[in-house]
């Protein structure tokens, strides 16, 4: 259960479906525990919170630049 664990949520990234998340995260009980990050403008950032992640999720249906270079950061 959410209230159990101290996990949370970044977004990297923008785009026509953000007001619409926003709008859906701010009417969940644990809203705080969810980031928005936006567009992270260099690539070692967003590599960094790949690699920080427990579990990360591309929902694209087509794969960018910064996907495949963060597989090559991939923590071993």
């Amino acid at each position: 259960m959410a209230a159990d664990t101290d996990g949370t949520l970044g977004i990297v990234g923008d785009g026509p479906e953000r007001d619409a998340l926003e709008a859906q995260a701010d009417a969940l009980t644990h809203a705080d525990r969810i980031d928005f990050l936006g567009v992270l403008d260099d690539d070692a950032d967003v590599c960094g919170h790949m690699r920080a992640a427990d579990v990360f999720c591309s929902p694209n249906t087509r794969e960018g630049f910064r996907i495949r270079s963060a597989r090559r950061w991939r923590a071993t």
